[in-house]
């Protein structure tokens, strides 16, 4: 059955733009200046049937002779565009008062529609920002146009000068330039959220489906049962995103992972006591690889790649590392047999076996020892540290340098080892030498895979979302827009190339951690490389793949048992 969208659509001049603005049903357009298009979110179900829209006409007196797709527009009246999908395009029309023609297209979108407003830069500069929800078509949700808000670039390396899909921190405002909630497609209310801008990743989208695969996978942190509504990882919707009328593309707005993310007890400040803890690892050191050798500065915000989140060094200063050091030189200093015995009182070992299995599956490479966050709940209760994820890109064979010396190289494979290759962090190497801590990741791994780490389940995830790219019409405005850009080498973006090579990537991987994660680990030894007769199996009987390094273990070859070390 046909769907009939029935609409309102006003034209008025704007004094900056040298094309109609418009509005259906009383909801903005976004407007491109650079292609002369209007993008309009819409409901999914409406694509793939004809959209009528009632019309209403406030032409400026500059403007005549408005015409969509061949048809002139009049007030009052009822305009089809027919099979709305993301391949579609209609035109529009009109001439100015000086007989100069104006031409232009109107496109929809399924994907919600993020407009910033402003001069930012690498500090906060006062901004709007709308955002439009195809839910309000409906009535479901509304848009949120115009909302006052402050406003920079953020991130590390994807924010240096030479870069050009930036990503941004918004802080929202009240009229009075103060602090204010807003709260966005069911997320948390709150006034700090973030755009996420893919930059360095070929399938734009890593990030987003590898965070919400470990929120749906993970273990709650140990003082789950004490607080309600703990998140170890950002949530966040895909949208597509305008700059000062300039379409910027596929983004995703995403929550911050900060205390109240993961509900940690706050600091006294009556009585300057610590409560909970909040620390980012930013680069390779000693202290966030866990190698020790460092001693970090409580006079700094950041020292040695570790960055206090919480309690606000602003607030607090000077912080207070000792809690995270303290771990850290456990790490370093203890014996293997105090490791093994107490290793569960300074880390949250049920999340810390999650994790790593997520970063076997989606060989995390910058994961391990930056790019995550450390927290403590309240060290009056419990100096124990659980994690949290961060900023996935590098993820799922994508690489953080798209280069020709980088760009789908063979370490990147679906079948390398990611302990002996990427892993840059004694304590998961620690904890991958213990017997106990081994078999309850394959435990995990076994009762995982016939859930979220299903194969189907992995690979529906990221082509469910590339498909949505593509079916909305925001997979070729984003390749039109950043193919060729220096952020990605100049390469070519073909987001339906990159799910042909994510999907056959996880097959492979999958098939290949089958026969590798589930083997047995030997305390305190390493891995070296060796030659093997015939076919290697674990001690369940699985054969292992010897492509690449073999974990510390006992295996069966030949017929004979042989120990790794």
């Amino acid at each position: 059955m046909t769907r009939k969208c029935f609409l309102t659509i006003v034209f008025c001049l704007s004094v900056t733009l040298a094309f109609a603005q418009l509005t259906l049903n009383n909801r903005n357009l976004s407007c491109d200046a650079a292609t002369q298009t209007y993008l309009m979110s819409i409901p999914e179900d409406c694509f793939g049937e004809n959209y009528y829209a009632n019309v209403s006409l406030e032409l400026d007196s500059a403007w005549t002779n408005v015409v969509i797709n061949g048809t002139s527009i009049t007030d009052g009246t009822t305009y089809c565009f027919e099979k709305v999908s993301g391949e579609s395009s209609y035109t529009l029309s009109a001439r100015r008062q000086d007989g100069s023609q104006v031409s232009g297209n109107i496109c929809f979108t399924f994907l919600p529609i993020i407009n910033l407003r402003g001069s930012f830069g690498y500090d906060y500069t006062n901004g709007t920002v709308s955002v439009f929800v195809p839910e309000a078509e409906m009535g479901d949700e509304v848009d949120h146009v115009e909302m006052k808000a402050k406003v920079k670039w953020r991130g590390g390396t994807t924010n240096t000068v030479d870069k050009h899909k930036r990503n941004y921190h918004i802080k929202f405002l009240n009229e009075n330039g103060k602090k204010q909630n807003r709260q966005f497609f069911g997320l948390r209310n709150d006034n700090s959220w973030l755009l996420d801008a893919a930059q360095v990743d070929m399938g734009r989208c890593r990030n987003r489906v590898a965070t919400d695969l470990w929120n749906d996978l993970a273990t709650q942190p140990y003082y789950a049962t004490l607080v309600s509504d703990v998140f170890s990882g950002a949530r966040g919707r895909t949208c597509e995103v305008f700059l000062n009328d300039n379409y910027i593309g596929i983004y995703s707005m995403m929550e911050n992972v900060d205390r109240k993310q993961l509900a940690l007890s706050e600091y006294d400040e009556d009585n300057a006591v610590y409560h909970g803890h909040l620390w980012k690892l930013t680069s390779y050191s000693g202290a966030t690889m866990m190698y020790g050798d460092v001693e970090l500065d409580d006079m700094q915000e950041e020292s040695y790649g570790v960055e206090v989140k919480y309690p606000d060094f602003d607030d607090v200063n000077p912080t207070d590392y000792s809690l995270y050091s303290a771990a850290v030189d456990f790490v370093v200093g203890s014996s293997n047999a105090v490791f093994e015995a107490q290793v569960d009182e300074y880390f949250d070992l049920p999340v810390l076996v999650d994790y790593y299995i997520f970063l076997n599956v989606v060989m995390g490479i910058d994961n391990s020892a930056k790019n995550l966050f450390w927290a403590c709940y309240d060290e009056q209760i419990s100096k124990k540290l659980t994690l949290a994820v961060w900023d996935l890109d590098a993820t799922v064979g994508q690489n953080y340098n798209n280069d020709d010396e980088n760009y789908r190289i063979e370490a990147l494979g679906p079948e390398i080892d990611y302990m002996t290759t990427w892993n840059s962090n004694r304590l998961l190497y620690r904890l991958s030498t213990i017997p106990s801590f081994m078999r309850s990741v394959e435990e995990r791994y076994a009762e995982l895979r016939k859930t979220f780490l299903s194969t189907e389940a992995l690979v529906s995830r990221y082509s469910n979302v590339l498909t949505q790219y593509e079916e909305s019409g925001a997979a070729k405005r984003e390749e039109a827009k950043w193919s060729g850009d220096s952020d990605i080498s100049g390469r070519t973006l073909d987001l339906s190339d990159e799910q042909q090579y994510i999907v056959n990537w996880l097959y492979r991987r999958m098939a290949y951690l089958d026969q590798t994660l589930v083997s047995t680990g030997i305390s305190d030894v390493r891995i070296t490389r060796y030659i093997l007769p015939g076919k290697v199996y674990n001690m369940n009987g699985q054969e292992v793949s010897t492509k690449s390094k073999l974990r510390p273990g006992i295996y069966i070859c030949d017929g004979k048992k042989i120990v790794v070390h």
